[in-house]
């Protein structure tokens, strides 16, 4: 079956709710962020997809083996619309999309991103609609230790090479194993600091192995290993502008988004 014509994953951010709000020359930060993200893993041969923001619970949770009775699933933490269907809550339902498009492909390199939605409480770490950019790497060869490499040089090129990252074990459903990257939030030092929650550090990538009953979901061939990367977009800036809020980034004021970019 065809798979879709790629398309940049920045031009679904720029038909988000708050992506063009900028008049004249200027262009919104979380923009901005997705093309240089997008043009890092251009370069190491990932093609961008452009994926749906409204999604349904197969690609969303059951196919990714998030639990039936797992929080995330309930209204207090979805948007759900009265046919079922729901928002986009993370971008790994997006890249199951794109490699089911094309099963048994043995070596494959996709990127997707553009806003996902939550149901909370806004707040400096949390926000109803957010950006996130996920990369997942198909093939023989793939590992783990490719998806922790690409993170790191992820960070580097966004950050430069002094962020001071570190990983740690992530648990998530549809990796094993996972993790996470961290980098030391340091705009108001850990305390009171309102990103980190005082712990000093912020999470800004997470990814792992896809397990075994994900990858045969998504079409992955025996004796090939799917992995993928996913950051997050707004908190990447925070760090990168030396913010410990992301809400900013969400502003309706083009002055205060000017200054960002």
């Amino acid at each position: 079956m065809p798979s879709d014509p790629p398309t940049r994953p920045a031009d679904g951010l720029r038909r988000a709710p708050d992506a063009d709000i900028v008049a004249g020359p200027s262009r919104h930060p979380v923009t901005v962020a997705a093309d240089e993200v997008d043009a890092f893993f251009t370069t190491l041969g990932f093609r961008a997809h452009q994926t749906p923001e409204i999604e349904d619970a197969l690609h969303t949770f059951d196919l990714l083996g998030v639990p039936a009775d797992h929080p995330t699933r309930s209204p207090a933490h979805t948007y759900y619309a009265a046919d079922g269907r729901l928002l986009r809550t993370h971008t790994t339902s997006s890249v199951l999309r794109v490699l089911r498009r094309e099963p048994g492909a043995a070596r494959r390199r996709i990127l997707v991103g553009g806003p996902c939605y939550r149901r909370t409480t806004p707040g400096p770490r949390f926000v109803t609609q957010f950006h996130q950019m996920e990369a997942a790497a198909v093939g023989p060869e793939v590992g783990l230790p490719d998806a922790i490499g690409t993170s790191l040089a992820l960070l580097d090129e966004m950050l430069g090479d002094d962020h001071g990252a570190r990983l740690r074990s992530r648990a998530l459903p549809y990796v094993s194993p996972g993790f996470c990257v961290d980098v030391p939030c340091a705009p108001s030092g850990c305390d009171g600091c309102t990103l980190c929650g005082g712990r000093g550090f912020v999470e800004l990538v997470s990814g792992g192995v896809f397990t075994a009953a994900v990858a045969r979901a998504a079409g992955v061939p025996d004796g090939s290993t799917a992995t993928s990367v996913a950051v997050s977009l707004e908190r990447l800036l925070a760090i990168r502008h030396g913010l410990a809020d992301i809400r900013p980034f969400l502003s309706p004021d083009p002055h205060a988004l000017a200054a960002l970019a």
